[in-house]
């Protein structure tokens, strides 16, 4: 297993998950203005950095073991 090659698929995919949760911030706002929905729409981004930072880890992991299995 590469590790290089799956922290960097993983550092990839999260950023581009973090750049997804900017974009829903800016495009759907909380329609409430309790406390609870205007915190949630500030952590969007982060929300999207973990989702894609596992996503990417997992793809990665998938990738890496159907290489070997080809062998």
């Amino acid at each position: 297993m590469d590790l290089k090659r799956l922290f960097f698929s993983a550092l990839i995919c999260g950023g581009i998950g973090a750049v997804f949760g900017l974009a829903v911030t800016q495009i759907a706002p909380a329609p409430y203005q309790s406390e609870n929905y205007t915190t949630l729409t500030q952590r969007y981004p982060l929300i999207g950095a973990i989702a894609g930072f596992f996503g990417g880890g997992i793809i990665s992991v998938v990738q890496q073991l159907n290489e070997r299995a080809d062998y």
